[in-house]
């Protein structure tokens, strides 16, 4: 679907624009409906569909220009065309209601009339009205050829209203649009330091308290001015950081805009994305480490924590060729993260076969275990991870096992954690524990069918690893009386029977079998049957009976001819 989030935007590197792609291309035909019940899908899977296919009519090219000038609108403006709180409503308000114009929602003199009216004719409701690509393709491309450029006069003039007045956000996107008319990127990126520089913070605080007779209102006043100045500031710098990485791709200049923004914004994610990769640029490899040893410090978050300390653990493991450094920022990361796959895979990739590397990390991974607000959620992951170490890698079956218990001992029928002691009980060739095992998640499994698998596998166990044939042929028959066509438990029972020549076993449950089959297959199952009664127990009676019943189901069955 042609929609902003489908839309990816590659960095801009030095002698080359940035480039872009459209994914998910034609993924909205796949839906038979537009009617969605998430929330977050009815924001975007219908937000830039034509009326006429949510008539149900099928795709143009009108229906593509009307999802591309939707697509414009909100790049332009900030906002699709349409808001509303449901699929429906929105659906409907694409069929009757006209957008506002664009000019008028985005910042003043972003749009001119000419791109407002071309982005109005493109979400036109009659898809005869609208332009075909080709036009638009003409206007857009001619409007950036004809694009007037910039007289040092006029950037010094909007530069200047800037600084007088750096909280004027109309004047800030005013200096950004010259750009686009040939103005120096740089140039127009140190007026915004310059502009946030001039904001003086307790100056606004004292300016909103004044001449206010009560104390309290004018704390009020004043601390909301000092909040509005700092946002004024990071504004201005977040403007410089981004002009100075993407426009001026200067990663000093970038880095210095975004330490001042961070300052202001320690959590804001653009600001420390862009600040690391500004460092990563120069290859200030170390000052990028104490950056994100900074963030993770700081963060309350385990998650956030976990993200910084898994990229200095990449660092170390990569570039700075650490490895001991590395696993200890991949086990720190995986401590305050359980569930992070990627995060396990690199640790184990760090520690390898070194059992020393694998007990330091396994020592800390168990004392993370043992902080008391830990999620349980996140315990039982680390846990997991815990017990399948100790069995593949260190080889330490006594160790896995307390892992995968104290997981039962609060949930008995986790089945990870059943499955864990079954992975180690078989290594260890434990089979009467692995027998108890089976049967414990059998009892507790959610679906009938794994029950009987799982029961069938134990008496698998019993009658080939412990020898305790009454012991399996219990469990098979009992298994049997709830699906009688269980095959892995005929085969097997079958087996049994074979081996101990009991005949008479053998040919209750293939009965029991061809009750539950139909057609030619029930017709094989008889055959079986009559042949048991002619070659083991000499009932040619009975075998005759059974070769005509399945000539009764199955004339052309060749078996039951050659038998009679």
């Amino acid at each position: 679907a042609l929609k902003l989030e489908n839309v990816l935007v590659g960095k801009a590197i030095k002698g080359a624009p940035a480039t872009l792609k459209l994914v998910d291309a034609g993924g909205d035909l796949l839906s038979g409906s537009w009617v969605h019940t998430d929330a977050a899908d009815v924001s975007g899977h219908i937000k830039g569909r034509a009326p006429e296919r949510i008539r149900g009519l099928g795709c143009t090219a009108a229906s593509d220009i009307y999802a591309l000038g939707a697509l414009l609108y909100e790049v332009l403006t900030g906002k699709p065309p349409l808001q509303e709180t449901s699929a429906t409503d929105l659906a409907f308000a694409h069929l009757s209601k006209t957008p506002r114009p664009a000019k008028e929602v985005a910042p003043k003199g972003w749009i001119d009339d000419e791109l407002n009216d071309l982005i109005a004719s493109m979400l036109a409701k009659d898809p005869k009205k609208r332009p075909d690509l080709a036009a638009v393709g003409k206007l857009l491309g001619a409007k950036k050829k004809n694009r007037s450029t910039i007289t040092d006069s006029e950037l010094n003039d909007s530069v200047d209203l800037l600084v007088a007045d750096p909280c004027d956000g109309e004047a800030a996107v005013a200096l950004e649009l010259l750009i686009e008319r040939g103005a120096d990127p740089k140039q127009v990126a140190e007026a915004f330091l310059m502009a946030a520089d001039m904001v003086d913070v307790d100056e606004a605080a004292e300016a909103a308290a004044a001449n206010e007779k009560s104390a309290a209102v004018a704390e009020v006043k004043a601390e909301a001015a000092r909040d509005r100045a700092r946002d004024t500031q990071k504004g201005l710098f977040a403007r410089a950081a981004r002009l100075f990485d993407t426009h001026v791709q200067d990663a000093a200049l970038a880095e210095d805009a975004y330490k001042r923004w961070l300052a202001l914004a320690p959590d804001d994610d653009e600001a420390q994305e862009g600040y690391s990769s500004a460092l990563q640029a120069q290859d200030k490899l170390s000052d990028l480490v104490e950056h994100l040893l900074e963030v993770s410090d700081n963060s309350d978050d385990n998650r956030e924590r976990a993200s910084a300390l898994h990229r200095i653990g990449r660092l170390y493991a990569g570039p700075l060729e650490d490895s001991e450094q590395a696993l200890v920022a991949f086990t720190s990361a995986l401590a305050a993260d359980p569930q992070n796959d990627e995060c396990a895979r690199d640790l184990e990739k760090a520690a390898g076969d070194n059992m020393e590397q694998w007990a330091e990390a396994m020592r800390e991974l168990h004392a993370a275990c043992e902080v008391p607000d830990m999620a349980a959620a996140d315990r039982e992951a680390l846990l997991l991870r815990l017990g399948g170490w100790y069995a593949d890698k260190i080889g330490r079956a006594d160790l896995a096992l307390p892992c995968f218990e104290a997981i039962l001992n609060q949930d008995p029928s986790n089945g990870p954690a059943l499955e864990g002691m079954c992975h180690v009980y078989r290594r260890a060739q434990q089979w009467g524990e692995l027998v108890q095992v089976l049967l414990s998640r059998a009892e507790r499994a959610a679906a009938p069918e794994r029950a009987r698998d799982l029961r069938a596998e134990a008496a698998s166990i019993l009658d080939g690893r412990l020898d305790d044939v009454a012991g399996a042929r219990e469990i098979y028959e009992n298994t049997l009386k709830e699906d009688p066509g269980h095959e892995k438990t005929i085969e097997a029972l079958a087996g049994i029977y074979k081996r101990k020549d009991d005949w008479d076993g053998y040919v209750k449950i293939l009965k029991a079998q061809a009750e539950a089959l139909t057609g030619t297959a029930r017709a094989e199952a008889l055959c079986k049957i009559a042949e048991i009664h002619e070659d083991q127990l000499n009932d040619l009676a009975e075998a005759e009976r059974r070769y005509q019943e399945a000539l009764e189901i199955d004339s052309d069955n060749l078996t039951a001819i050659r038998g009679l």
